[in-house]
């Protein structure tokens, strides 16, 4: 054999071994990595044998498990790179919670530690008022093994199983009011001894909840007691209830069924060792209701024009969509009321539908429900909703790829006007200011699609509105502010009490107002302010004519009634030329009846096992 051909072979060989080699730990490095720690125990940090170590992704993937040997070590074996949480348990241990982890290509945290709690205890008794023992009482712990223990005879108890830190205990026993013992010590494998708890004389509220209108028995009906203490329950089949365990004094009961209206009983006085029989409360069917939410009404040719639907037993829904002229479109939003001035039978029909709501349960009330309307050419256009038996619903639409932005300075205002579609600028549009009816001036944009709006010298401005065309296409900009009609101007800051209320509520508001100095702010005594609030659709409620007092303030109040139109309602203060604007909403808002759906992250669990859902 020639050495050359000798050395070629071996050379081919270690090429191949290399190979071989580098193939083997790309193949390790592409399983993944490997991660190890330690179980222990607090008190002492002993390690725990036969412990399970949950691993478990963050991206959701499935969990990995280990076991822990004799000395309490753990090993995960291909855990591919990403954020982890980590978790012990083990039989007779409290878990902590999951800890969050790391791990690289290289593995996991060095010298990986996974920490549980040897359970505490606590003991005591439980007494009366007269320091006599009171058997049969239930004790609970905020966080613990066990779910509850027995006092005995003597009124002893002894709760184990607790998680180390604070305990909450709650106690309830027949004829005595609830008691929650806060801030019980627990000490890790030790136990709280001594812990005296007393009991004061409680009593009951029962009742029973009917339909109004057939006096047949309304079941699985919400129950909620308020006063000295809160407690809830709902109705049985016999649309009975009862409510135990309640400290002496005068409560409220309130009562709350999906599709009824709300009902309710105040100052109904619990004796100790007695049960308060509440007279039957009746509840009404609420009336079928059929109401259109316009959260934007402007849309683009190029997307699905849409509306938010109030739907309460009505079965179906007829739509129709007529095309309103411009200049109607137009006198409507200056008379504040968009669709109430507009009757549809001067308008042509363009497109009609019918809908009918998907009701998963009986009395089920579906808020917010999209109602798709399509694509729309430009133009404006007046929805009508109606149901059998029940007022007809507006609601006024613009379809349009005209942008307009407005910025405004005491002097001027600078348009721009562009195209949604294609974001260049609108060049040539038509721009008018409107006063009123009356037009106060006009202009057409440049090639940049920009226009200054001068304010002609010494004239002064009301409420107007800056109209813009560009072909087909419409756009109406908000309200020229304040600012831009007189040099010396106005604040007038209004706000109400809350942000939503509910039908036949008192709406409470209050304002200030500060005249602006250029370099400061001065409260103005003795304004007269003009306060109107105009409801969703923009009709007038109620104009007030009030004063500011020696701070610059004003207030007033407004009751609501009992089936106002329901959405966005604004406040108007009107200061000399100047107007303000703020808002609030209205809303038949219920506390819904909903059911939680827990789904836990392992099929089965432990007394003691800490696990997430």
């Amino acid at each position: 054999m020639r050495p050359e051909s000798a050395r070629g072979r071996c050379l081919v060989f270690l090429l191949f071994i290399v190979f071989l080699i580098s193939a083997n730990a790309a193949d390790v490095l592409a399983a993944g990595a490997t991660v190890k720690g330690l179980v222990l125990a607090a008190p002492g940090d002993q390690p725990v044998a036969g412990a399970r170590v949950i691993l478990t992704p963050a991206s959701g993937e499935k969990a990995l498990r280990a076991e822990t040997d004799a000395k309490g070590l753990f090993r995960f074996r291909e855990v591919k790179a990403g954020i982890y949480s980590i978790q012990g348990i083990a039989t007779g241990y409290i878990s902590r919670y999951p800890e969050r982890i790391t791990i690289g290509p290289d593995g996991g945290p060095a010298g990986l530690l996974v920490r549980l709690d040897r359970p505490g205890a606590v003991s005591g008794t439980v007494t009366d008022e007269k320091g006599g023992p009171v058997a049969g009482a239930r004790i609970s712990a905020s966080w613990g093994m066990k779910p509850f223990v027995v006092t005995d005879a003597d009124g002893t108890f002894r709760l184990t199983g607790l998680a180390p830190g604070t305990a909450f205990l709650n106690v309830r026993a027949r004829g005595f009011a609830r008691h929650q013992q806060p801030a019980v010590a627990v000490e890790a494998g030790g136990e709280t001894r001594g812990v005296s708890l007393t009991l004061r004389p409680g009593g009951s509220i029962a009742g029973r909840v009917v339909h109004r209108e057939s006096g047949k028995p309304l079941a699985r009906v919400q129950i909620s007691v308020s006063g000295p203490a809160y407690d809830s329950t709902r109705t049985d089949a016999a649309g009975r209830f009862r409510i135990d365990y309640l400290a002496p004094g005068a409560y409220r009961v309130n009562v709350n069924k999906e599709g009824f209206e709300y009902s309710g009983t105040g100052n109904i006085q619990v004796e100790p060792g007695s049960a308060a029989e509440v007279q039957p409360l009746a509840l009404s069917l609420r009336p079928p209701a059929l109401d259109l939410h316009l959260s934007e009404n402007v849309f683009t040719t190029h997307e699905d024009a849409a509306i938010r639907v109030r739907v309460f037993r009505v079965p179906r829904i007829e739509f129709s969509l007529r095309g309103v002229p411009i200049a109607d479109y137009i006198a409507a939003l200056q008379e504040g009321a968009p669709s109430r001035t507009l009757d549809p039978a001067r308008f042509k029909i363009v497109r009609t539908w019918e809908s009918r709501p998907l009701y998963k349960r009986t009395y089920q009330e579906i808020y917010g429900r999209r109602e798709k309307i399509g694509k729309l050419p430009a133009g404006a256009y007046l929805l009508t909703a109606r149901s059998e038996g029940m007022p007809e619903r507006q609601a006024l639409i613009l379809a349009t790829d005209l942008a307009v932005f407005v910025k405004d300075s005491p002097d001027e205002t600078l348009l721009y006007a562009s195209s949604f579609r294609t974001t260049r600028p609108a060049a040539g549009a038509e721009v008018s200011v409107l006063e009123g009816k009356r037009v106060a001036q006009t202009g057409r944009t440049d090639e940049s699609g920009l226009l200054r709006i001068r304010k002609p010298s010494g004239e002064t401005w009301g409420a107007s509105f800056v109209v813009v065309r560009s072909g087909k296409d419409l756009a109406v900009a908000a309200r020229i502010p304040s600012g831009y009609r007189t040099a010396k101007t106005t604040k007038a800051y209004v706000y109400t009490d809350r942000p939503v209320y509910r039908p036949g509520q008192e709406v409470f508001f209050k304002g200030i107002v500060r005249e602006d100095k250029g370099d400061s702010y001065t409260v103005v005594p003795g304004q007269k302010v003009q306060m109107e609030i105009r409801d969703a659709a923009g009709s007038l409620v109620t104009s007030q004519d009030l004063v500011t007092n020696e701070r610059g303030a004003f207030d007033g109040k407004l009751v609501l009634a009992d089936e106002p139109p329901l959405g966005d309602y604004r406040i108007t203060a009107r200061v000399g030329a100047d107007h303000h604007e703020s808002a609030f909403r209205v809303l038949e808002y219920r506390k819904p009846e909903y059911r939680v759906i827990v789904k836990p992250s392992a099929p089965r669990v432990v007394g003691g096992q800490a696990f997430s859902v």
